[in-house]
C-alpha cells in the first residue's frame, strides 16, 4: 500500500520514494484504514465521505481529517497512472 511508504510505523518507510516533505500529504495518505469483515480475511478501506447506512461510529477520511484529502487523491491517481498495467494494444497490419 502506499501509506506504508509514508507512515513511520509502515513496513517500507525506510525504502526510497521521492514526495514532497508535506504534512498534509501525509495525513492523507495515512488515513485511510482497512475494515476487515468478520471473516478476517476480506476487508475494505475507509470511505472518503460518509455513505447511505454507514454507521454513525465510523469516520469517514474526511471526517478524520477534517478536509478533503486533495493532495493524496492526487498522488494517488498519479501513482496508479504509472504503476497500473497497462492493455497490450495490438495494430492491425
Amino acid at each position: 500500500m502506499l501509506s506504508d511508504r509514508v507512515s513511520p510505523d509502515g513496513r517500507y518507510f525506510s525504502t526510497p520514494f521521492a514526495l514532497p516533505p508535506d504534512e498534509m500529504l501525509r495525513q492523507d495518505l495515512t488515513a485511510p484504514e482497512k475494515i476487515y469483515d468478520s471473516d478476517g480475511f476480506k476487508y475494505r478501506i475507509t470511505p472518503k465521505a460518509r455513505q447511505h447506512g454507514m454507521s454513525k461510529l465510523q469516520l469517514t477520511v474526511s471526517e478524520k481529517l477534517g478536509r478533503s484529502p486533495d493532495r493524496g487523491d492526487a498522488l494517488v491517481y498519479m501513482y496508479w497512472g504509472i504503476f497500473s498495467p497497462r492493455p497490450q494494444l495490438r495494430f492491425a497490419s
